[in-house]
């Protein structure tokens, strides 16, 4: 199963303590468990003429800085509280107990 994990204002680096960078976008996150998940695409919010703000997926060079973004020790419990969230829902609409 898989679900978009939204991101805003997550800075790609830290600078004498501030974070700079900012950008915001969407992670998919495959999940077959509270344990047992991982990012598999991730995009961008971006602007084209004329039109709304969009996602696009992330250029090959800003993935790898967004990831370990995501999966360091400021950012890893609010996704890990987001997979479990869409878990929690996931058993809800089924009228499962949440274990």
């Amino acid at each position: 199963m898989s679900f978009f994990y939204e991101f805003e204002d997550l800075p790609l680096a830290i600078v004498d303590g501030v974070p700079v960078a900012l950008i915001s976008g969407k992670a998919d996150i495959d999940y077959a468990n509270r344990d047992d998940w991982a990012i598999v695409l991730i995009y961008v919010e971006g602007q084209k003429p004329n039109e709304l703000v969009t996602y696009l997926p992330a250029p090959d060079d800003l993935v790898d800085l967004i990831e370990r973004r995501l999966l360091d020790d400021d950012q890893i419990g609010k996704l890990q509280n987001a997979v479990d969230d869409q878990i929690d829902a996931d058993l809800q609409s089924v009228g499962a107990k949440c274990p």
